[in-house]
């Protein structure tokens, strides 16, 4: 395998042993055709490429001119044979020397590559590449580099192309780039360095490997990239199987490593090959005129084996490929699982045609083209059918055409000529001649439409001119171009009084004139008819004053007056209507006249009289008995609510009022006289008059109680306690005057008890003295022996439990153990109890509790108030999970509390169930001194989104207040509107509040997801010998979405699939939650494996 080339992926790896440059030669061998003047031997492919090898220059001496090839230091460029992509020339010779700055690389990509190569592997044509001029010279040919990648691992890149003196191909076309970059592979390790060696199944021929990949680092840092032939845990055939993986880095350096997987048959012997049917004799076929090659087809063999499975087919050739001129042997194999081997080979023999016959020509025209050029034109359009060729060797093209049909030929006689060749280079031709005569036009243009009697007209009354409309004259021309030269008028024109000619005139290319003329005659209109009124009042209006005053308003509609002109005007009037007229009569007058000074007249009278006022106003509403009210208890006054009267008069003015007393007033005990005044402006008077009476109020009710318990309390102490502590809710009292306070209690909740009955008292009384008392016992027993015990070990503290004092509760232990056990006495028995249990996983530690008060929290309540809004630092809780346990509370900061004691609860539990538990008081008290002031708040947001600036408030005690909010800036909110509200409480109990709302809308995303990783180029891969389909292995694309939320929607094809020979498109479709959608397309090229032929000239 010396000097060949090993394409992987599209990258083309030049061998890196040496070409010596001999001296002190007098002949050259085969290898070396040039002596240079000084006894140095070098390829003769360096002569003239402009670059000096013999020491002494002869090499580049007696040079011919370059037509193709050339020096390139471009950082990009285009390298193609000659006539590209027609056929290239016989005997060519083209030299291109690619270079690069220090730190660069060479890229070469062949676009199409198609040289003459021969039947026995060699090359008749050929295309040379070398990194430096003592590297093995190496000959390309065929098809080898078509859609492949060259590149260099220095900066320099030499390449040169030769043609032999026969048969030609149409080239190739390549682009270069200088790149700058590393040339170092990957580093691979963990490549296995012994075969795997694996047995197939008895009967069968293939066997499952494994082993542990092999990995590649890099010297960029970027993890290169990985494809592999075969997959851990493939079946592989019996026999022998290279296993290869390429590592490739960003630079497009490649490391290869490479292994077998042995497959041996299995112990039983099979020794029978399989059987053949369906052989192929020899073909013979002659190639098409003018071609050294031709597509062949057979049916290919197939065969049975007596193992029952289907042998392994191996095959040099495929029904439908090309075989080039001469023999070519084409070989099918069949294996079974033992190793057996069947051949069945035959020969294609391809012979060539000879052709000196040219093509044969159809549809050239017999006579001349005879056309006439356009009025004015100098030149001609002119069309023909084109003439076509055939040829006995089924292709012909047109070689040359002087003109195209549809071209513009000029006046006289021009020849057209086409040429037609086969691929033999036989040549036919077709002649004729396009003969242009020039076009004479004497023709004027065509007018249609002029009018053919004068236009008559009368003007407007008043007016000296008249507006003419007429449809205008059109014309057309032999020329098929005809314009208006000049027209006197445009239609509606204003023409004065008398006769005006209109002359239009139109012209053609030629200059050839036509005229339309026709006569406008305008005459004057007389009017002496006056204008004619409509709607004049045909008696007096009548009208009085209203009352107190001397004018009066009066609305009449207006008369109005056509003409026959069209035009008509008020030419005068007296009055408006709406105009304030005196007492008694006055004419009104509307003169109207036409633009001749023709007028007409209307008058009427307008009679106004004076009103007399001698009415009162009128009053409404004035109550008809006695207001009665009762003094609050412990007051002398009391507040009377009536609604007020109200007068209306025939003045059409609202009468003037004033009132001795306004409702909502106090009035004192006894009766009082409320009196209403209404006046008018003529000064009538009318009175309302009513007596508000008011009777003091006797309070004897007490306070009505709620809440006093109804039956005992009982509890039991601790063991070996003679005291029980007590909680209970407090009781309340109303009262019918508003205010009730506690005016003593014997004991709080929460006080100890000793054992025995202790009678607890509350004592409420309200402004009159008037007390209401609650009244309940506490029974403490004492523990003296266990009713029901829970241990968690047996040598912990017994505890007792009986009465109700476990209901509805959860007992947790702090290890995995729990004891329990139950006893009764020979007296009294109950309903007993009902426990679920649960073994949970978990620790035992319950949550620490930070932040608890550890005394009662003390407010006043407001004056003549029972409630009272506490509030307080919330407790917080951690745990030793690191999760924030869960929190549960009997009142929340800023609720009202009675006045008296209340105990809040706050309980935190964990995700494994332990629970711990705060406590503590909230003691209200009545206030003594009255504060109505409530804080001053400042800064307190409007409608926002999510975050903000929190209020503050100040109080006019000095002591800042206490806050209590809802929610804090930096939390999350949902979709919608969540009301924020904070209250500030004084040590008076006035709250003052803020809220605003935080609003969180839905954002509409409409931006596709973002991808990266997509492959930027396509996926080469080659198959296995005798194999149509490679696996093909990649990172898969991701991509990201500004939701935070990205899913593939669909893939094609997964890293690791068999893709067949040519090329599959592999599509990536990604979605985000609102269905914007993004795809990544990239193209897998599957290659089959065959060999790349070398020759030297």
């Amino acid at each position: 395998m010396l000097g060949l080339p090993i394409i992987i992926f599209g990258f083309l790896l030049l061998s890196t042993s040496q070409y010596q440059i001999v001296q002190g030669q007098t002949d050259c061998d085969g290898a070396f055709d040039f002596l240079c003047a000084n006894d140095q031997c070098i390829y003769d492919g360096f002569m003239c490429d402009r670059e000096t090898d013999c020491i002494d220059n002869s090499d580049e001496q007696s040079c011919p001119p370059a037509t193709c090839g050339g020096i390139l230091t471009a950082t990009s460029g285009v390298i193609t044979t000659p006539n590209y992509p027609s056929f290239y020339p016989n005997d060519a010779k083209c030299t291109w020397i690619i270079r690069g700055g220090e730190g660069t690389y060479i890229q070469l990509m062949f676009t199409n590559f198609t040289l003459e190569e021969s039947v026995e592997d060699g090359c008749y044509d050929w295309l040379e590449i070398l990194t430096t001029k003592i590297s093995d010279r190496i000959g390309y040919c065929g098809t080898s580099l078509d859609r492949e990648t060259a590149q260099s691992r220095r900066n320099y890149l030499w390449l040169q192309f030769r043609s032999d003196e026969s048969i030609v191909q149409s080239g190739f076309r390549a682009e270069y780039a200088i790149r700058a970059g590393e040339y170092t592979p990957p580093v691979i390790t963990g490549c296995p360095t012994s075969a795997i060696q694996v047995t197939a199944p008895t009967g069968g021929n293939l066997a499952s490997a494994s082993w542990m990949e092999p990995r590649a680092t890099d010297d960029s840092g970027v993890t290169p990239t990985r494809s592999r032939s075969h997959a851990p845990g493939s079946d592989f055939p019996v026999g022998i199987t290279t296993v290869t993986y390429r590592f490739s880095d960003a630079s497009g350096n490649i490391a290869t490593c490479q292994f077998d997987v042995v497959v041996s048959p299995s112990s039983v012997e099979d020794t029978t090959p399989p059987e053949i049917s369906g052989c192929p004799d020899d073909i013979t076929v002659r190639a098409p005129q003018g071609r050294n090659s031709r597509t062949v087809t057979w049916t290919e063999p197939t065969a049975t084996d007596d193992s029952g499975v289907e042998p392994i087919r191996v095959q040099t050739r495929s029904p439908g490929d090309t075989f080039n001129e001469g023999s070519t042997l084409v070989a099918y194999s069949f294996a079974d699982g033992a190793g057996n081997i069947a051949t069945c080979a035959f020969n294609i023999i391809v012979t060539r045609a000879v052709d000196n016959i040219p093509p044969v020509i159809t549809g050239c025209p017999t006579s001349d083209i005879q056309v006439t050029t356009s009025i004015g034109s100098d030149t001609a359009t002119t069309i023909w059918t084109e003439p076509r060729a055939t040829d006995n060797s089924g292709v012909t093209q047109i070689r040359s055409r002087s003109h195209f049909p549809g071209s513009n030929f000029p006046v006289g006689i021009t020849t057209v000529t086409y040429t037609f060749s086969d691929g033999s280079g036989n040549i036919a031709t077709c002649q004729f001649d396009v003969d242009v005569s020039r076009a004479v036009d004497n023709i004027p243009p065509v007018i249609t439409g002029c009018p053919t009697s004068d236009i008559q007209v009368t003007t407007s009354i008043g007016s000296d001119t008249a507006t003419t409309i007429w449809t205008e004259p059109r014309a057309t021309d032999n020329s098929g171009v005809t314009q208006i030269r000049s027209r006197s008028h445009f239609p509606g024109s204003n023409f004065p009084v008398g006769i005006t000619t209109v002359t239009y005139t139109f012209s053609d290319a030629s200059g050839n004139i036509a005229t339309c003329q026709f006569d406008v005659d305008v005459s004057r209109a007389v009017d002496s008819i006056p204008p004619v009124i409509t709607g004049c009042p045909t008696s007096d209006i009548r009208v009085t004053t209203s009352i107190g005053s001397d004018t009066a308003t009066a609305i009449w509609t207006e008369p109005r007056a056509t003409d026959n002109s069209g035009v008509t005007q008020i030419r005068s009037r007296s009055h408006f209507p709406g105009s304030n007229f005196p007492v008694g009569i006055t004419t009104v007058t509307y003169t109207f006249s036409d633009a001749s000074g023709n007028i007409a007249t209307c008058q009427f009278d307008v009679d106004v009289s004076r009103a007399v006022d001698s009415i009162p106003p009128v009053i409404t509403g004035c109550p008809t008995s006695d207001i009665r009210v009762t003094s609050s208890t412990g007051s002398n006054t009391a507040t009377a609510i009536w609604t007020e009267p109200r007068a209306t008069d025939n003045s059409g003015v609202t009468p003037t009022r004033s009132s001795s007393h306004a409702p909502g007033s106090d009035f004192p005990v006894g009766i009082t006289t409320v009196t209403y005044t209404f006046s008018d402006a003529s000064g009538n008077i009318a009175t309302c008059q009513f007596d508000v009476d008011v009777s003091r109020a006797v309070d004897n009710i007490p306070p009505v109680i709620t809440g006093c318990p109804t039956s005992d309390i009982q509890v039991t102490t601790s063991i070996g306690s003679d005291t029980a502590t007590t909680i209970w809710t407090e009781p309340r009292a109303t009262d019918n005057s508003g205010v009730t306070q506690i005016r003593s209690r014997s004991h709080f909740p929460g006080s100890n008890f000793p054992v025995g009955i202790t009678t607890v008292t509350y004592t409420f009384s309200d402004a009159s003295g008037n007390i209401a008392t609650c009244q309940f016992d506490v029974d403490v027993s004492q523990v003296l022996f266990y009713i029901f015990q829970i241990l968690t070990t047996k040598i912990s503290d017994r505890i007792g439990y009986c009465g109700t004092s476990l209901d509805r509760e959860t007992a947790q232990s702090r290890r995995n153990y729990l004891w329990l056990q139950f006893r009764s006495d020979e007296s009294i028995v109950q309903s007993g109890f009902r426990a679920e249990y649960a073994i949970r996983a978990g620790e035992y530690t319950p949550p620490v509790i930070t932040g608890c008060p550890t005394s009662a929290i003390q407010v006043t309540a407001p004056t003549g108030g029972n409630l009272a809004s506490a509030s307080w630092m919330e407790p917080r809780a951690t745990d030793d999970s690191g999760v924030t346990p869960t929190r549960s509370r009997s009142h929340a900061p800023g609720s009202d509390f009675p006045v008296g004691i209340t105990t809040v609860t706050y309980r935190f539990s964990d995700a494994s169930g332990n629970i711990a538990t705060c406590q503590f008081d909230v003691v209200v008290s009545p206030s003594s001194v009255e504060d109505t002031t409530p804080p001053e708040i400042s800064g307190c947001p409007d409608d926002r989104t999510v975050t903000w600036t929190e209020p503050t408030a100040t109080d006019d005690s000095g002591v800042e207040p206490i806050r209590v909010q809802t929610r804090s800036p930096g939390d999350t909110f949902n979709e919608g509107s969540t009301l924020v509200a904070y209250s500030f409480a004084d040590g008076a109990g006035n709250i003052a509040t803020c809220a605003f709302n935080i609003i969180v809308t839905r954002a509409v995303d409409n931006i596709p997801p973002v991808i990266t990783g997509c492959p930027t180029s396509d996926i080469q891969v080659t198959t296995s010998i005798g194999s149509d389909t490679a696996t093909t292995i990649w990172t898969e694309p991701r991509a990201t979405d500004n939701s935070g939320v990205t899913q593939i929607r669909s893939r094609s094809h997964f890293p690791g699939s068999n893709f067949p020979v040519g090329i599959t498109t592999v599509t990536y479709t990604f979605s985000d939650g609102s269905g914007n959608i993004a795809t990544c397309q990239f193209d897998v090229d599957v290659s089959r494996e065959c060999c790349i032929s070398i020759a030297y000239p």
